[in-house]
């Protein structure tokens, strides 16, 4: 009967040695969590059954434009989507699949000014698929998207220039391969662009002119 007892006794300290180090993983997962939650750049909200933010970091309230994440707290998508079609569109994806994966949409900030973000969104759902939140990360690409634009804007102005030319422009890979040759290769040699695309340049060049070429590139 003693024998017993201090069975029981030591099955209840096991017990609790466990739980106590269940408890221990838990929170420094928890912990772990936060400190990503606060330190990284990419803005993060969580958002209740409603739909309505319940938290969010220091990163998303920089991005959205307001003082400290609190101040999101208790608003919604609807407040920060600037075209509601994006929004629509955002939610029924979500609905559908559970996930958004690099979903570029405007949102206007507090002080009304817009900016492009890009998000990932992951929603989850209780077992008899009820809403239980979601989880947004988001971060801000206008300045991606204005560069890029101008990148687009500079090579449309260099094709035009380089077709209107009647030089031959042309640039070549490392390999001396031809990437591009302008129009004005038609008028001057009589081949046309595609012909010459993706082959050696030193091929078109005339034959006296090859050794003074190949001493050039050796040099």
């Amino acid at each position: 009967e003693d024998k017993s007892l201090v069975e029981t006794f030591a099955e209840h300290i096991g017990s609790a040695i466990s739980i106590n180090r269940e408890a221990k993983k838990l929170r420094l997962s928890e912990d772990k969590y936060r400190s990503h939650f606060e330190s990284t750049q990419d803005g993060v909200l969580i958002t209740g059954p409603d739909g309505r933010y319940t938290s969010a970091n220091n990163a998303a309230a920089v991005i959205l434009g307001y003082d400290s994440p609190e101040e999101i707290e208790g608003l919604s998508a609807v407040d920060f989507y600037a075209n509601p079609e994006q929004r629509d569109e955002h939610y029924r994806k979500l609905l559908e699949t559970g996930y958004a994966t690099d979903f570029e949409h405007v949102i206007k900030r507090k002080d009304g000014s817009l900016r492009t973000v890009s998000a990932n969104v992951t929603l989850h759902k209780s077992d008899d698929g009820g809403i239980l939140r979601s989880e947004v990360f988001f971060r801000d690409i206008t300045e991606r998207q204005r560069m890029e634009n101008q990148l687009r804007e500079s090579e449309t102005l260099y094709r035009e220039l380089t077709e209107k030319s009647i030089d031959v422009i042309y640039r070549v890979d490392l390999e001396g391969r031809l990437l591009y040759v302008s129009q004005a290769i038609t008028e001057v040699a009589g081949y046309s662009q595609e012909e010459v695309r993706g082959k050696h340049f030193i091929g078109f060049i005339p034959e006296d002119k090859k050794p003074e070429i190949s001493r050039a590139l050796q040099d």
